[in-house]
């Protein structure tokens, strides 16, 4: 309708990339309980959130883990909000933010990488360059997490 995709579009309107981020903090604040709870992420000593917007996830990941080290990676538009998240969560000091799109860069040299439901908004093509430039980054004893929620019939 606009002639770009939505990502630009919003990239283009602060506005409504105000709102988006907004509420997909929200949504990660009631998802991400599972993930933490389900899943041993004291054996990390760096993890690199990608596409982690303003870094509900990657501050909740180092909340209860005081030796875990963080990067919080996304679009310059959307991290713009992240220092306050973090500093309200008390993990500044601990974390730094990278500027990119998980098209063309992923941080090196951490040990964890969690993917929280970015695969899902991509064609398979898509996907699948995010997931290159993630392997890309990724040592070879590293972990990649997906983190995408589970469709049931009838949406399956």
């Amino acid at each position: 309708m606009h002639g770009v995709d939505v990502w630009a579009h919003r990239a283009d309107h602060p506005e409504e990339s105000a709102i988006f981020d907004r509420a997909m903090a929200a949504v990660t604040c009631l998802a991400h309980a599972s993930p933490l709870e389900s899943y041993d992420f004291s054996r990390f000593r760096t993890v690199v959130d990608i596409g982690g917007g303003r870094g509900v996830l990657l501050a909740a990941l180092l909340g209860p883990h005081p030796a875990l080290q963080g990067v919080l990676s996304d679009q310059p538009h959307v991290v713009a909000g992240a220092e306050e998240v973090l500093r309200d969560a008390g993990v500044t000091t601990r974390c730094r933010i990278v500027c990119g799109s998980f098209f063309e860069f992923a941080a090196e040299g951490a040990d964890a990488y969690p993917l929280k439901a970015i695969l899902h908004d991509w064609q398979d093509e898509e996907a699948v360059a995010i997931l290159r430039t993630c392997r890309r980054a990724i040592a070879v004893d590293a972990t990649l997490l997906v983190i995408e929620r589970v469709l049931a019939p009838p949406n399956e």
